[in-house]
């Protein structure tokens, strides 16, 4: 016979219910075809005759190739492949009698599986690297021995010959973000945020990561954030902290005010509202939205603020500064607003404690001042002029004094007082 294809490899895609494949080159044995499996994630798996798949046909002919379904099922899945190629041993098994007729079937079958290797070995030759064929006729020059080329990299010299080069460290390397204008060195973009993985951290939960933690706070200094990625659990002494949280170190220089908010801020949020009908009637745009749950017996916190006042003025000093401007489209602006969604229990829309340790100074749970006599002269946005409000009022407090269908009471205001020493007055 001829061999009249140069087809030596066949790939199909699997489908989860396709089991019979047709083999299209022509194969004298079982043992001259090599199948294997890719799944979809491409990892490949040698099949093998009898356990995966069984062969018909050949005998310097086409066939077929049957998967075994059986007790365990083969068929490829969809996103699966099955590749089926030729694979005829490199040997010369006939021997050719002295005297006699012609043996043309065997010379035959001998030239067939000659032209068969050379088409395998032409696949292979096909997924190898290869110079151009213009190339100057100087062959490559082999690589170095194992020992030489132990944890190097494959490349090419100057004059294009293959080499072993030592790994080159690309933090000098200038790049640009995608979507940026202006490179910068790699080292200079892994500078940006400090990661505590960086300094040895483990996040195993059980590994000690607080020295890690410390020398990761040291590199960090000012004006740097201290990444700790998550899902990992980060143990630091009796803490064991899980992330991913970012530490903010920020270096405040120069005096705050709103024309500088982004220099003397360590997170700076803005929101604003489009100028069209809300899409939500309560919630249309939310700067920050933090919703924390407590379960249990324990307790948790929307926003814990902690401040340690150090300052010699003691002026301005504040754990939590909310400050709001309203314009005269405004309905109704709040600077600090709190709601509660009473379901048993105690509710409490705004909660405020304080703790004496001093009998020197001024001691009050709650302050309030109308400051409209020190404000600046003008509006900070629309410019009006400072003027005295006919209603202005340090607390406005309304209520209802009745009882609702379920007999509980509105109160508009309520105080309780509790004494450790002489009597005072709720009033003064």
């Amino acid at each position: 016979m001829t061999i009249a294809s140069t087809t030596s490899k066949l790939l199909y895609n699997g489908d989860g219910a396709t089991t019979v494949f047709a083999i299209s080159f022509v194969f004298w044995q079982a043992g001259d075809i090599r199948v294997i499996h890719r799944d979809a994630n491409g990892a490949e798996t040698l099949w093998v005759e009898g356990t995966h798949y069984t062969i018909a046909g050949g005998a310097g002919d086409t066939g077929t190739l049957t998967v075994i379904t059986t007790p365990t099922d083969h068929t490829p899945a969809a996103g699966e492949k099955l590749l089926i190629k030729s694979a005829i041993a490199e040997l010369q098994p006939a021997a050719l009698p002295l005297g006699g007729a012609f043996p043309s079937t065997t010379v035959e079958r001998m030239a067939d599986i000659a032209t068969r290797l050379v088409q395998q070995n032409s696949e292979k030759h096909e997924r190898t690297i290869r110079v151009p064929e213009a190339d100057p006729a100087a062959p490559l020059v082999e690589l170095p021995p194992r020992a030489a080329r132990a944890g190097k990299m494959i490349g090419f010299d100057s004059a294009g010959q293959l080499t072993a080069l030592e790994p080159t460290d690309g933090s000098a390397a200038a790049v640009t973000a995608a979507g940026s204008t202006t490179s910068r060195l790699l080292a200079e973009h892994f500078s940006d945020l400090i990661n505590v993985r960086d300094y040895g951290a483990v996040g195993d939960g059980v590994t000690d990561d607080d020295a890690a933690r410390v020398a990761a706070q040291g590199a960090m200094a000012q004006n740097h954030i201290l990444l700790f990625p998550g899902p990992n659990t980060y143990r630091m002494g009796a803490d064991l902290p899980t992330g991913p949280f970012l530490w903010l170190n920020k270096g405040f220089t120069g005096g705050v005010s709103p024309g500088n908010a982004a220099v003397n801020t360590a997170l700076l949020v803005t929101a604003e509202t489009a100028d069209t009908s809300p899409l939500d009637a309560v919630e249309s745009r939310i700067g920050i939205s933090i919703t924390a749950q407590a379960n249990g017996a324990q307790h948790a916190s929307g926003i814990r603020s902690n401040l340690v006042n150090y300052s010699t003025d003691g002026q301005g000093c504040a754990a939590m500064y909310a400050q709001s401007v309203t314009l005269p489209s405004s309905l109704w602006t709040a600077a600090l607003h709190g709601e509660t969604r009473h379901d048993g229990g105690t509710s409490i829309a705004g909660s405020f404690e304080s703790a004496s340790y001093s009998t020197a100074g001024a001691f009050y749970g709650i302050v309030v001042n109308n400051t409209t006599t020190g404000a600046p002269a003008t509006h900070p946005i629309s410019g009006a002029a400072k003027a005295a409000h006919p209603t202005a009022t340090a607390i406005y407090v309304q209520g209802a004094n009745g009882t609702d269908p379920q007999g509980g009471w509105f109160r508009g205001l309520r105080f309780a007082l509790d004494t450790c020493g002489p009597a005072a007055p709720p009033f003064a």
